[in-house]
């Protein structure tokens, strides 16, 4: 995916929550657009499941799914 894809999905109004699969199979919920921040070069997250923040760069998204606001599962 390209930076200007993930700006779109994150700068949508209204909001609306999405995984976000990346190459190496991760997939992560990002149900607030405050848990999610990109620029050209890089793509940091919170991991929902860790509540770390990890890093990864824009081209190493694979897709964006939208998920149901009340059962994100």
């Amino acid at each position: 995916m390209t930076y200007e894809e993930i700006r779109a999905v994150r700068l949508r109004h209204p909001f609306k929550p999405f995984r976000l699969r990346i190459r190496n199979g991760d997939e992560h919920l990002i149900q607030d657009p405050t848990t999610l921040a990109i620029s050209q070069r890089i793509l940091a997250f919170v991991n929902s499941k860790t509540g770390v923040i990890e890093t990864s760069w824009p081209a190493a998204a694979e897709s964006i799914s939208f998920v149901d606001e009340w059962n994100p599962c």
